[in-house]
């Protein structure tokens, strides 16, 4: 699990894990749980953490919907084309955004 969480989560450019928490059932059925913050609030950036830095593949839909979804959490234009890169953060109340990944026995990449 640790070289599965290093080589896919950990090394995302940007995110720390900041907690892990387990369930406590049997372990086929048990998750673990990391969460990560990441302070990097570009539009790239999200990007790259979603898809594991390239290792998920997404479809230009789901990405399309993922811009919305961005634009609306920091309240940009309706005409936002996405690349505006830098956010200034004097303007978003919070400091970064809060990752959570689940990991499960026989459902790893």
């Amino acid at each position: 699990i640790r070289d599965m969480a290093r080589g896919n989560i950990v090394e995302v450019k940007g995110l720390n894990v900041v907690m892990t928490s387990f369930d406590l059932l049997d372990q086929l059925k048990a998750r673990i749980k990391i969460y990560a913050r990441s302070y990097d609030l570009e539009f790239s950036n999200f990007k790259e953490v979603y898809t594991l830095g390239g290792q998920i593949h997404m479809e230009e839909q789901e990405l399309n919907v993922f811009k919305e979804f961005y634009g609306a959490l920091f309240n940009l234009s309706e005409t936002w084309d996405g690349v505006t890169e830098h956010i200034e953060r004097q303007n978003i109340r919070h400091g970064g955004v809060l990752w959570q990944f689940e990991l499960m026995h026989g459902k790893l990449p």
